[in-house]
């Protein structure tokens, strides 16, 4: 069993300090064609996420800066193309390219707000189906003005290189932008359906919500009236399933992660919604070989008592209940091996699962944190500041002051390096180890996690890392059993995506927070805009 370190946080503290004017904004929102948004200053500093067109309204009216000190702790994760989506628009452009002239409507929608990640992805499906290079061929299709109305698509900077308030920042400029290109398909006497088509696939729920207060916000009108006003029939339909009008649907995720002990991975999520006046139902479809038999319901009453102790409700009473379940199908497109235990029947040391291998027997937080992988959602550990920041949208914690009896930075930098430079490779984990604990950074078997651990990790790579050497987390990875040093040099929420062996460690947190859930909140929401949703 792993054990990780929860955050320092403090249950009554509030939100970082914003600007009065915006803080007072909050209180008095209005988007235009909406209504009145539900959210007094009280509201606001409790609520874990922002209603969306609270955020769209504060960008439109003081600014994105302003608005990114609001929302950078309570920023939900935005997740990239899955490869079925990132298919469907390497076809449409491909479409618009062939034959006698270019559609470049089509190829404008296609590419409009996408993220360097999402480009990457189609980019890629365009090669894989196409033998042919997307860029060189929209390059030679489109004239040189043309193709800079698509290069801050082609050229955006990446994500996972980005802080929360800044993904937050680009999240709003790229709603806007979408919006601009709808108004723009239905504006005039005649209707670009394909373009509106290219321009909504692939969004996620999340995007989708955003998408529609920027046009409400941009144009007066909500965007599904506008809609029905210049589609009917099939492609009314069509238009109105994109943007989650519909009862039943299929959702899929993309998220890079690179971890501190040196995994690098790509969490693909996808599931199937079902959803009532009163109720979401989530069902995730794994392909289980061998059939888990009765252990798929062991399985799924930890997930139950988890995952599904959330709501989604509206002012005046309404609420939808989410619920969760992991079923098995033999033709879904994720598969997961039961493999059996190293010791029959216990959990053992390197008994590790993944979204990909469950274990005959497994402790009682794994098929739970294993089934946010498989909706999408990347791991809380191992991760560095600025990658902590963008996962969670909270801050890296300041972690446990020096309590090494007078030990600088650089002493304890010192000791690592002389434990690596041990002779006897198979010893070298024990010694650092050894060196980490008696520098007070790892305490009872805990990784003291935090300001202090980092400052030893800038002296190390200081005096030892650099020209010629090599930093101390790549060299910590070279070592068997790494787990619990790299720990020390990174962060980890107290969640059941953060905390692999023991969630919840203070009382105050639940190892699902209200973020992990904000693409069923966005379902809801888009059924029904009118009413301002919120996790409960």
């Amino acid at each position: 069993m792993r054990t990780h370190v929860d955050r320092a946080h403090d249950a009554d503290a509030g939100p970082a300090l914003v600007p009065s004017h915006v803080a007072a904004r909050i209180g008095t929102v209005r988007s235009a064609g909406w209504g009145p948004v539900a959210m007094t200053p009280d509201a606001w500093r409790s609520s874990p996420v922002l209603p969306a067109r609270v955020v769209a309204h504060l960008a439109a009216t003081v600014g994105n800066r302003a608005t990114c000190r609001v929302v950078a702790q309570r920023l939900a994760v935005q997740r990239y193309i899955a490869p079925p989506e990132a298919k469907a628009i390497a076809a449409q452009l491909e479409e618009a390219m062939s034959g006698l002239g270019t559609d470049e409507e089509a190829i404008y929608g296609a590419l409009a707000g996408r993220r360097a990640e999402d480009v990457q992805g189609i980019s890629r499906a365009y090669q894989d189906t196409y033998k042919k290079d997307l860029v060189a061929e929209l390059r030679d299709e489109l004239t040189e003005d043309e193709f800079e109305r698509i290069r801050p698509s082609l050229e955006a900077r990446e994500e996972g290189t980005m802080l929360a308030g800044e993904r937050q920042s680009e999240a709003m400029n790229r709603a806007g932008e979408i919006a601009q290109q709808l108004h723009d398909a239905m504006e005039g006497a005649g209707t670009e359906e394909d373009q509106i088509y290219n321009v909504l696939t692939g969004r996620t729920p999340t995007e989708i919500e955003e998408i529609a207060s920027q046009y409400a916000i941009k144009f007066g009108r909500p965007l599904e009236t506008d809609l029905r006003d210049d589609l009917s029939g099939d492609e009314l339909g069509r238009a109105l399933e994109l943007i989650g009008r519909a009862d039943t649907g299929t959702v899929r995720s993309r998220e890079r992660e690179q971890l501190v002990e040196g995994i690098d991975a790509t969490v693909q999520g996808e599931f199937n919604y079902a959803l009532t006046d009163d109720r979401l139902e989530i069902r995730v479809p794994v392909h289980f070989a061998p059939p888990p038999g009765t252990k798929l319901s062991t399985w799924n009453s930890q997930i139950d008592s988890v995952w599904n102790q959330f709501a989604i409700a509206a002012p005046g009473g309404r609420r939808v209940a989410i619920h969760m379940t992991l079923v098995d199908e033999a033709d879904a497109a994720r598969r997961v091996e039961v493999v059996p235990n190293q010791v029959a029947n216990q959990v053992g040391p390197n008994d590790r699962a993944d979204a990909g291998h469950f274990y005959e027997t497994m402790s009682a937080d794994t098929a739970p944190h294993e089934f946010g992988h498989l909706l999408g959602l990347a791991d809380e550990y191992q991760r560095t500041a600025a990658d902590i920041q963008v996962v969670t949208g909270e801050q890296a914690r300041t972690g446990a002051s020096n309590t090494s009896a007078g030990l600088t930075a650089e002493d304890i930098a010192r000791e690592i390096n002389r434990a690596i430079a041990e002779p006897v490779p198979a010893k070298r984990t024990r010694l650092v180890t050894n060196a980490l604990r008696g520098a007070g950074l790892i305490d009872l078997g805990v990784p003291q996690q935090g300001d202090f651990a980092q400052a030893v990790l800038r002296a190390y790579d200081a005096a030892y890392g650099g020209s010629g050497g090599t930093g101390l987390i790549a060299t910590l990875r070279t070592m068997p059993d790494n787990w619990t040093a790299t720990s020390v040099f990174s962060f980890a929420s107290g969640t059941l995506m953060g905390v692999g062996g023991a969630y919840g460690l203070q009382p105050h947190e639940h190892p699902v927070m209200p973020r992990h859930l904000q693409v069923f909140r966005s379902i809801v929401a888009n059924r029904w805009p009118d009413l301002e949703w919120e996790i409960e």
